[in-house]
């Protein structure tokens, strides 16, 4: 059998055809769930531009209120990454979604900071700039991360009592957005005025520990509390 040469034309449409064939093969179908207090974010806009503009199919759900994350990512259907757009309350009503979900229906998880503190994106050396950020979720190869319970409730960051929770269950938004990172410092040394002990139970597998102190969190991430390092070792 002969094969015939191929013309400058042919090779032109095979080329092509090639690179469509190898784009295809790399896109990707995501859906990014972002925090309406971000969806003015004209970086990420762009930089969502620019993944769709190389292939990749994402599909973008502002939140308007709590709980939508979750919903959200209960109607995602089948895709090959969920995007988790915003800040710590974000992510962690995305990572509910995804635990509601069976093991085998999870997609990947991606992170692309827009909150006030981000600590467990800064935590694991994820950009603050959202276009790099999104080029990491798009092109890294995932790892896998444990996630804690408390009572009913998953963390990816961390989980805490005492007066750590009571500051960030008592920092308002208006002072987030305002003073950034700096308003749980602010909140705490309020607090810190009417400070007292808590006094607590941890039960391990093999004994227990009771005391009294401050505060207790337990560390999946390296920090809390908008820069606080409580687990600086972890992964």
């Amino acid at each position: 059998m002969v094969r015939l040469p191929r013309t400058h034309g042919q090779a032109k449409i095979e080329s092509r055809i090639a690179d469509v064939m190898d784009t295809k093969s790399r896109s990707r179908k995501v859906q990014l769930i972002l925090n309406g207090k971000a969806a003015g974010n004209d970086a990420l806009r762009a930089a969502v531009v620019r993944q769709r503009e190389v292939g990749h199919r994402i599909e973008v759900r502002v939140t308007s209120e709590k709980g939508d994350a979750r919903r959200f990512v209960s109607e995602a259907g089948e895709v090959d990454l969920l995007i988790a757009a915003g800040g710590d309350g974000t992510l962690n009503e995305v990572v509910h979604g995804l635990m509601d979900l069976s093991a085998v229906a999870r997609p990947v998880l991606g992170v692309v900071p827009l909150g006030t503190a981000n600590d467990f994106a800064t935590g694991c050396g994820i950009p603050r700039d959202p276009e790099k950020a999104l080029a990491l979720c798009m092109e890294a190869d995932a790892v896998p991360i444990d996630v804690g319970k408390a009572n009913e409730h998953w963390f990816l960051n961390a989980a805490s009592v005492g007066f750590g929770a009571e500051v960030t269950a008592t920092t308002s938004r208006e002072l987030k957005r305002l003073l950034g990172p700096v308003a749980y410092a602010v909140m705490g040394a309020i607090l810190a005025v009417n400070f007292h002990q808590y006094r607590g139970r941890l039960a391990l597998t093999d004994h227990e520990i009771t005391g009294s102190g401050p505060m207790a969190i337990v560390g999946n991430g390296r920090q809390t509390g908008g820069g606080i390092q409580v687990a600086p070792r972890v992964y």
